[in-house]
């Protein structure tokens, strides 16, 4: 069991940056550094990103590891929020996978043709 503890410092959220932005706008919007840079080694590179519609990635042609061709030369990550339109997507074919499928929604993914559900045991902790 490996834990990182992250300790919210009430100053490091408040106040302004170094070039004068309000700290909780920043937190709040989200506009970080790595929010808009681009950072890693891995085997596919961004492309393209429009916050909240969808980021695309290439296959990264310098990738290190030359031994593993793949057989993907291109990913659209594309957000949807609302349950019921990301099954309808999953199911029409307008979107190769979904992650997090809604339990209501699990036998009628698992029963459709051409879906592969993946099921994996987890934890899952709902505090009230």
């Amino acid at each position: 069991l490996a834990t990182y503890i992250f300790p919210m410092d009430s100053d490091f959220y408040t106040g302004e940056t170094d070039d004068g932005n309000d700290k909780a706008e920043i937190v709040k919007a989200g506009n970080s550094f790595a929010s808009r840079n681009v950072s890693g080694t891995g085997p596919f590179i961004l492309t393209d990103r429009r916050q909240g519609v969808r980021v695309d990635f290439e296959r990264f042609d310098d990738y290190w590891d030359t031994e593993t061709e793949g057989n993907v030369s291109e990913i659209v990550l594309t957000p949807i929020a609302e349950n019921a339109s990301r099954v309808a997507a999953l199911l029409s074919g307008g979107v190769d996978f979904i992650d997090a499928v809604p339990p209501n929604d699990l036998d009628r993914v698992r029963d459709a043709d051409g879906v592969n559900l993946i099921e994996i045991d987890g934890t899952r902790i709902i505090g009230f």
